[in-house]
Order: structure tokens, then sequence, then C-alpha cells
């Protein structure tokens, strides 16, 4: 997910060097719960192209064997953070749970004749539905295309995930209608009075990586999923699919496709000796950059696409 910055960060840092990003991955992957296999690196730097506002993204499977992989996630951060003395952003790590151990009660047959059923408890295996399908096709690729350790991850806890037809129909139905749903409710309107909180800043790097993962969900409902699976790569297989449906999808996401250009722009800007910014300015470009986002017709063009007619509007699916 690409990162955005406050005014303070954007003018007193230089870019961090795609490398660096490399650097603490690395150090990362280094850790228990990765020579574990209970973690694998995913995203922009498993496949080793990184940005300078790319996070780095940790898939995990919790387990006791993953209880000290927050505290080795910080250390890293700073060590890094001693090293750059606030020349660079220190890269943000995402950590995603596909699943955990679970334990639920289970009764089975005595053996012993006239007695009660025996009830205890077993440790199970539960993987997300929320992650569990998007990371079978990204982990997928990257196992199909780099081997391990992603081929050992995904075939412990990702190979059984469910993704039949219906299933990936309704994923590509629920992620857009939520989408829209909670960009409907103007998250970043308390921009027009001041700075934007953590959650606001992550949410704009949500958006502009939606249209890329919406375009993994439909590549994958049609049997035409690449690996690799960068985003240069989804942006080409996309672009294959011919047809008035994936037209409608094309033309309501190039709003979004269009964020990482015109926030490049806006830092630029800042990080000019002295900044062409002042604080208010950046911040009332920053909101006008997602005040336009079409978040209605591309809801729209995912139901066409669907066949399931128009989305009804203030909640809920038709």
């Amino acid at each position: 997910m690409p990162r955005y910055l406050t005014y303070g960060e954007a003018v007193s840092t230089e870019p961090t060097p795609p490398d660096d990003v490399l650097w603490v991955a690395h150090r990362i992957g280094e850790l228990p719960a990765f020579r574990d296999g209970f973690a694998v690196l995913c995203g922009s730097v498993a496949w080793g192209r990184p940005t300078s506002r790319s996070d780095i993204d940790v898939a995990v499977f919790r387990t006791p064997g993953t209880s000290g992989l927050d505290d080795g996630i910080a250390a890293v951060l700073r060590s890094y953070t001693e090293q750059v003395q606030g020349r660079h952003t220190v890269p943000q790590v995402d950590v995603i749970e596909i699943g955990a151990l679970s334990e639920r009660l289970v009764t089975r047959e005595n053996l012993v004749t006239g007695s009660m059923p025996i009830t205890s408890l077993r440790t199970e295996r539960e993987v997300f539905a929320a992650t569990g399908l998007r990371f079978h096709d990204h982990i997928g690729a990257l196992a199909a295309a780099k081997g391990e350790p992603w081929q050992a991850f995904h075939t412990a806890y990702l190979a059984g995930v469910p993704r039949d037809k219906k299933t990936r129909t309704r994923q590509i139905r629920d992620y857009a209608t939520s989408f829209a749903t909670q960009w409907r409710g103007q998250p970043l309107r308390s921009m027009r009075y001041g700075e934007p909180d953590a959650g606001q800043l992550k949410l704009m790097g949500f958006a502009q990586n939606f249209p890329v993962h919406l375009m993994r969900q439909i590549l994958a409902h049609r049997a035409a999923y690449p690996a690799p699976d960068r985003a240069d790569d989804v942006l080409a297989a996309f672009g294959r699919l011919r047809g008035h449906r994936f037209d409608g999808v094309r033309a309501a996401l190039q709003p979004f496709l269009q964020l990482d250009a015109g926030y490049a722009a806006l830092t630029g800007r800042c990080r000019e000796r002295p900044p062409q910014l002042a604080r208010e300015d950046y911040y009332r470009e920053l909101l006008a950059l997602f005040g336009g986002l079409p978040f209605d017709a591309v809801e729209e063009a995912v139901w066409a696409y669907l066949g399931d007619g128009k989305p009804r509007r203030g909640g809920g699916l038709s």
C-alpha cells in the first residue's frame, strides 16, 4: 500500500530509497516467524520492486510461534530510524493476518458402552474469509513465479480456500460495495479543518490500491490471473480483456489510477527549497485529489460486469 505523508514529513524528509525499503524488508524476513514458515513477505517487496512510498506487506498465520513477530518488526524499524536520522521516512509495515489457530469444542462417541459422549477442545487452523481468497491468489502467484518460501506457506494455509465462481462473484461484489459505502460516508471530511489522522492517511493508500486489487479479483474470476501479479502485470492483463463490461470498469477506475502521479507532483512541490506549498495548501490539494473519486460509478460498473443490475444506494445489497 502506498504511503501518504503529513505536511511535516513531506517538507522535512527525502523519498525513501527503494533499496532501503528492501533492506528493511530483508531484515524483517529474517525474524523467527519467517524462518518457521508462519509468515512471508508479500506485495511489491516480495517481487523486489518497491517504490519510495511502498509499505512492507507481511502475511502471517497467527500461532504461538508468531508471538514475538510484532516486537521484532518494531526493533527492525527502530534500527533503521537510528541509521537515517530523519533523512528519510521510515517504511511502514502492514501485517495482514490470513488466519490463526483456534480452539473449538468437539464431541465424539465414547467407546465405553453406555457412557456419555466425550467433549474436548480441539485446536484447528482457521483461515479468515476476508483475506484468504485474495492471498490465495497473490501468494499463489509468488509461489508459481519464485517458489519457496511462498509455496510452502500457500500449501500449508491457503490451498484449501474456497474459490468457486460463486465465492469469487460474492468477493468482487462485496469488495466494491464496501469500498463505495465507506467513501460515501466522507471519511476525509474533517481534513477541511485540520491535519489528517493516521487512519485517514492509510485510507488514501487503500484508495490508490483499490483499482489493482479489484482488477486482480476480476482476473481471477475470469481464470486470467497473472503471475507475476505486480501492478504493471495486472494492468496489462486487465487491458487484454475485451468487451463493454470490462471497458466500463476500466473507465470508472481511471481517476484512481491517476492518484500516484498527482500525489508525486504534490510532494515534489513540498520538497523544493523553499517549499512551494504552505501547510494549509498541501492539505487542501491533498483532499482535492480524493474529492472527486467516482465510487458510485465503480460500484455500478462492477455490478454491470456481474450482471446484477444497479446497486441499491444507502446500504446493503439488492
